[in-house]
C-alpha cells in the first residue's frame, strides 16, 4: 500500500468486551500464545495500541462479536485462529 511519508497508517486491531472474551477465548484451540485471561488480553492490545500511536499511526478498533467471529470461521471452513481473527476484522472494517 502507497503512503505519503507524512500520512498515518491505519491499523486494524480486534475489540472484546469481557464478556465476549469469555465466550471467544476457549473457541481460540491451538493458538497457545492467545491470552488466558481478560487482563492479558488488555494489557497485550493496550501495548500494541501504544507502539502504533506512538509510531504515529491510528489504531482502529473493530468490534469482535464472537457468534459473528464463529460464522465466518465456519463459512470459510477455517478454525478460529489468530489469523482469522486478523480476516474477520479486516472484512467487518471494509477492507
Amino acid at each position: 500500500m502507497a503512503n505519503d511519508a507524512d500520512t498515518p497508517l491505519s491499523y486494524l486491531m480486534p475489540r472484546l468486551s469481557r464478556s465476549a472474551f469469555t465466550e471467544l477465548q476457549p473457541t481460540m484451540t491451538g493458538e497457545e500464545d492467545f491470552p488466558r485471561t481478560f487482563e492479558e488480553w488488555e494489557a497485550l492490545w493496550d501495548d500494541r495500541h501504544r507502539d502504533v500511536e506512538g509510531d504515529g499511526h491510528k489504531a482502529v478498533f473493530v468490534d469482535v462479536i464472537p457468534a459473528a467471529f464463529a460464522k465466518f470461521c465456519k463459512a470459510r471452513g477455517k478454525p478460529a485462529s489468530w489469523n482469522s481473527l486478523g480476516e474477520f476484522i479486516t472484512a467487518k472494517a471494509g477492507r
